[in-house]
């Protein structure tokens, strides 16, 4: 098992003036090397954020994706299919506060992911005191 990054994978988190919005997009196009047993790394949350939204879009043919963190790889969007939008719900996440730094990691479910592969992420998210 090996991680793999995507586009701002490695970068820092981007922490807003309390109260202000920051929204940020995380792509991951896939090669041939890119295994089913991998994990995804997509961005990171700073400590204290308020998550507001949460989509992710995937082109991974036959696939489905699961966004979570390094404890749970489905507790934000589970089984995200092909071709579609997916909102994380309700119940999974909206107004989850942050407790430390965290990265948001994705597993693809069934199979090897196809290769060129697309899988965007897109977070929003506030800045608690």
């Amino acid at each position: 098992m090996a991680t793999v990054y995507a586009d701002i994978g490695r970068t820092p988190p981007r922490a807003p003036r309390f109260g202000g919005l920051i929204a940020r997009k995380a792509t991951i196009t896939f090669a041939g090397f890119t295994q089913a047993s991998d994990d995804i790394t997509f961005l990171t949350i700073p400590k204290n954020a308020v998550l507001v939204d949460m989509t992710v879009t995937t082109d991974t043919v036959g696939q489905t994706v699961d966004i979570g963190d390094a404890v749970n790889d489905d507790v934000f969007i589970v089984a995200a299919a092909d071709d579609a939008t997916t909102r994380i719900s309700l119940v999974a996440g909206l107004d989850f506060v942050f407790t430390a730094d965290t990265e948001i990691k994705g597993v693809v479910n069934t199979g090897d992911p196809t290769d060129d592969g697309v899988v965007t992420l897109r977070v929003s998210y506030v800045l608690t005191p």
